[in-house]
């Protein structure tokens, strides 16, 4: 299984993606950068890099016609893109790990994940297009309420469903709660992403 995940990690994550990652890491170590100031522009922009990853690698799994190939091979088409996803996934919660501190990894990750996983989700059932829009539309919305109403932050309800909530007037503990629900509904659309690849097998990567 080991051997399996590597050779996944090696075929889908490139080299150069860990230039970041690694530079980050560094800087962290040797103090030059700060992990309080890095919390509010993590939560606003870090999210976007999931959807984005997630129409990448069924453009990529397209273009190498991973259906066809798979045809031949003992390994199911759903296992074979979750595991892909993580591993591509891998140097960003490795960004996460080295700018913000072991307690606000949650607040970062979560809406991230969640959007990774409805854009996969939404690819898988229809185009990688629409889950991308989709995606980026629920983001959208998210960063233009925390920009402009304070109100919709602060509701009970509706809070529940924005990504960037820093601008809140909720109390920690009320943002962890949302933080870590949006973190289980991202698990659970990913492993809803497995039932949707195996019950419908990636048309379009045929195309």
């Amino acid at each position: 299984m080991i051997r399996y995940i590597l050779l996944e990690t090696r075929i889908a994550v490139r080299p150069g993606v860990w230039i970041v990652p690694g530079l980050l890491v560094v800087l962290r170590l040797s103090g030059l950068i700060q992990p309080e100031g890095w919390l509010a522009p993590l939560e606003i922009v870090y999210p976007v890099a999931y959807p984005v990853l997630a129409h990448s690698l069924l453009e990529h799994e397209k273009r190498w016609r991973t259906l066809e190939v798979l045809v031949t091979a003992p390994r199911c088409l759903a296992s074979v893109l979750l595991v892909r996803f993580l591993v591509m996934a891998l140097p960003l919660l490795v960004a996460v790990a080295a700018a913000a501190r072991p307690e606000h990894w949650v607040l970062v990750l979560a809406p991230g994940i969640v959007l990774g996983a409805v854009a996969l989700l939404v690819s898988l059932l229809w185009e990688e297009e629409i889950g991308l829009a989709v995606a980026l539309a629920w983001w959208s919305v998210s960063f233009a309420v925390s920009m402009t109403g304070f109100r919709v932050l602060d509701h009970a309800v509706a809070s529940r469903f924005l990504l960037i909530l820093l601008r809140s007037s909720l109390t920690p503990e009320a943002i962890l709660l949302r933080k870590w629900a949006q973190l289980g509904v991202g698990i659970l659309l990913l492993a809803s992403c497995v039932l949707a690849a195996d019950r419908y097998p990636c048309t379009h990567l045929r195309r």
